[in-house]
């Protein structure tokens, strides 16, 4: 989606919009139920035992499908308006 478009509807909404930070965009989607993530806890830290794993509950940048859960997280979103 483009900035020309939320602009568009938040001035259509009379919504007053503010800058924000969309670096962490990716973040901020939660994982779909039927999707598992699982990933090698980082190398030496101290808080998880050695070979442990984890399973991911939100979307990480460097994921295949992230662009594709951001859009249907921020889609929803909008349709809610």
């Amino acid at each position: 989606m483009e900035m020309r478009l939320l602009l568009a509807i938040a001035t259509k909404l009379n919504v007053i919009s503010e800058q924000g930070d969309v670096s962490q965009a990716f973040v901020q989607s939660i994982l779909p139920p039927e999707e598992k993530y699982v990933c090698r806890s980082p190398a030496g830290c101290p808080l998880t035992p050695k070979n442990c794993y984890w399973q991911l509950l939100k979307i990480l940048y460097g994921l295949k499908r992230s662009p594709r859960h951001w859009y249907d997280t921020a889609t929803s979103i909008l349709k809610e308006m």
